[in-house]
């Protein structure tokens, strides 16, 4: 009798670990959802599939048309001169010194240290300045020099 409780206990613990040791083989089986497997092909489908869209995108990007494009002149300018910039004109002076000249809604937006500049400041270079608006904003150059300007202008 003890026998056979003995070999039934036995086979109980053998059925057991038999199980445990099939759930593990289960919950790591290559190729689940747990343990994916990709092949050669499937990721170089994937990267010929990223590669395709950036070229679409790409494609798209330079057949747009270039007129919302900033293009900048450079210019000579002279001692005495001012120019007159117009709304949504962007000015960078590159050489030689000016000083600001503010409109009725205030100075030149200084893009570059986040400040106003207002009449008779002095303009830094290599400072992008924005003129929000046409109303007499602009620069007098105090020093011959060289500037940048994108957008409308005047000289005098």
């Amino acid at each position: 009798m003890k026998k056979i409780s003995l070999s039934i206990n036995l086979l109980l613990v053998i059925v057991i670990i038999l199980l445990l040791g099939s759930g593990a083989a289960v919950a790591n089986n290559p190729g689940s959802t747990s343990d994916p497997i990709v092949t050669q092909s499937y990721v170089e489908g994937r990267i010929k599939a990223l590669s395709d869209d950036v070229d679409e995108r790409l494609a798209a990007l330079e057949s747009q048309p270039s007129g919302d494009s900033v293009a900048f002149k450079v210019l000579e300018v002279k001692v005495g001169q001012i120019i007159h910039l117009e709304e949504n004109s962007l000015f960078i002076l590159r050489a030689g010194e000016a000083l600001a000249i503010a409109g009725q809604g205030g100075g030149l937006s200084d893009l570059t240290t986040g400040y106003d500049v207002g009449t008779d400041s002095p303009v830094e270079l290599n400072h992008l300045l924005l003129t929000p608006k046409t109303d007499g904003r602009g620069v007098k150059m105090t020093y011959d020099g060289w500037v940048m300007i994108s957008g409308g202008y005047t000289i005098e």
